[in-house]
């Protein structure tokens, strides 16, 4: 089947996305009374967006399961930077091969002619970028894959550094809410919303890229050249993923100091004193790292 799945009539990736759901669901409810036969119709239909369904539903399955075992409710937290760059790999899956593949025979013709040598060479770039731009990979999908991948590991160690991945971390606010609910309701609550909901978001928000490669091809099912709409798409992304960077580390670096000063016993003054930062990127917002992530959301959808 390949990528015809990515050309519907008339461009719909919506309509395309909704009908890829519509056959997953079918699948998971063959699986109930033919387990062999929705197996083998989820290997042949071949669309990386049921595979990635599938991967998410296996992630929350495992996410509840975790939970019961531990009775920890912060496992999707773990989670929630890593599967969205993997989801949009399952999209993208076959244009990196393509890419890589490209890359590989041009610094294979570099070095047979004897222009090798370091990869930023402007010889060996050129070369690269005209050999991955003929081979046919969606431009599209391989710019979302780096990004996103960019923007997991930003979150995944803004995370780790946190002690967000030690097994025994767990957001405070849970215990808050087992205070609020019967004990039968927060079971309920925990399989249908922390694990499944939650997961199913996590791979909503990849959809656009899915979407992007969807529209832009042509009605031969090749995908588009990137145009100027495309690349300030990417740079508009670039920007706001290096304001929540950045923001990341001056709050980072302020409550380290901040705890320091608490820790010694040593009088803590200006915005020490106040609590918050005031300072850097935090003089025009106080949640510049949210107020990046707002716009970053905003414009991949766009």
């Amino acid at each position: 089947m390949g990528y015809q799945f990515l050309c519907p009539a008339g461009g719909q990736g919506i309509n395309e996305a909704l009908e890829l759901t519509r056959y997953f669901v079918y699948v998971l409810h063959t699986l109930l009374f033919q387990p062999s036969e929705a197996l083998r119709a989820l290997k042949a239909h071949g669309s990386p967006l049921v595979l990635a369904e599938a991967v998410a539903l296996a992630a929350a399955l495992l996410s509840w399961l975790w939970y019961l075992v531990t009775r920890n409710c912060s496992h999707v937290d773990r989670m929630w930077s890593i599967l969205p760059p993997i989801y949009v790999a399952i999209f993208g899956w076959e244009d990196i091969k393509r890419a890589l593949a490209a890359v590989h025979v041009a610094l294979t013709a570099s070095n047979s002619r004897g222009t090798g040598g370091a990869i930023f060479n402007p010889r060996i770039l050129t070369a690269i970028s005209t050999a991955v731009s003929n081979s046919g990979a969606d431009g599209r999908l391989l710019v979302a894959t780096a990004l996103t991948a960019v923007w997991g590991c930003r979150l995944t160690f803004n995370f780790w550094r946190k002690g967000g991945y030690s097994l025994r971390y767990e957001d405070y606010r849970w215990a808050k809410v087992r205070k609020l609910m019967h004990p039968v309701v927060f079971e309920v609550f925990n399989l249908a919303f922390v694990a499944l909901a939650q997961h199913a978001l996590c791979l909503l928000i990849t959809i656009p890229a899915f979407v992007a490669a969807t529209v832009g091809r042509d009605d031969r099912g090749l995908p588009r050249p990137l145009g100027s709409a495309d690349w300030a798409a990417a740079a508009l992304f670039a920007l706001l993923l290096l304001g929540e960077v950045v923001a990341d580390e001056q709050q980072w670096a302020f409550q380290r100091r901040k705890q320091q000063l608490l820790a010694r016993g040593q009088p803590r003054r200006g915005d020490y004193k106040r609590g918050f930062r005031t300072t850097g990127l935090f003089r025009f917002s106080r949640h510049p790292n949210y107020f990046c992530t707002r716009c970053l959301c905003g414009n991949a959808i766009h």
